[in-house]
């Protein structure tokens, strides 16, 4: 029956094709001198181990030597990239390309980041020194805003729409609590101020133009709005 046929696994229909052959589980090949030769598996190799190198086994590091790389459940300040002066803690790792999943404190998005690019943080996980003390040096403050007059010239265009795809990238804006999260414009206040909804259903007021940038889709047959120029609209 077609259960049947579904439930039986590839392997067995070519153990049952040997098997017609003349093959027996356990048997040697060969005619002069028959033995059992194992089968041949393809290991993925570790990226930048090179020729002729074996990774070495996963296990506890060596007497006297500390452990290597950050651990799932470290505490972490992230160093470069665009997440440069943030922290996090550790989800997950990925050894073979050596990147890390850490959840930023800001906003709570999980981001892949280098195991290069952390740093431990020796603070307790949301305790006051972890968010902005202890022995690690601090996060960059952020500069202050300029007024409204120098940052948005008088007569200048503004780009805001409804229904626009925007992400914030204000670290300051609420507390981080948005940071890095994509929402969609839902009503504008003034020009440059406007209320947004986030993909979980969320409002959030006062969203200032200067606090968001656009979202470009990357498939290809996407739609998109143009915001400035002559074609704005």
């Amino acid at each position: 029956t077609p259960q049947d046929y579904e439930a039986v696994p590839v392997g067995q229909f070519g153990l049952a094709m040997l098997r017609g052959m003349g093959w027996k589980q356990g048997q040697g090949i060969g005619r002069t001198f028959p033995r059992v030769v194992p089968p041949l598996e393809q290991r993925p190799r570790p990226r930048g181990l090179g020729l002729g190198a074996e990774a070495a086994p996963p296990g506890t590091p060596k007497p006297g030597e500390p452990p290597q790389g950050p651990a799932v459940g470290d505490s972490v300040g992230i160093e470069a990239g665009p997440h440069r002066g943030l922290r996090g803690k550790v989800e997950a790792l990925d050894p073979e390309t050596g990147r890390v999943l850490v959840r930023l404190q800001l906003g709570g998005q999980v981001v892949a980041v280098s195991q290069h690019g952390l740093r431990p943080v020796s603070a307790v996980w949301g305790s006051p020194s972890f968010w902005g003390g202890g022995p690690s040096p601090p996060c960059p403050q952020r500069p202050p805003c300029p007024p409204r007059s120098a940052k948005q010239p008088r007569g200048a265009p503004h780009w805001l729409r409804r229904d626009l795809r925007v992400r914030c990238v204000d670290r300051a804006f609420r507390g981080g609590l948005y940071y890095n999260c994509k929402m969609q414009i839902e009503d504008l206040l003034s020009p440059d101020t406007c209320v947004c909804r986030t993909d979980d259903g969320r409002l959030v007021e006062g969203l200032r133009e200067a606090s968001l940038e656009t979202v470009v889709p990357r498939g290809s047959s996407e739609r998109v709005m143009v915001v400035l120029g002559e074609h704005a609209g």
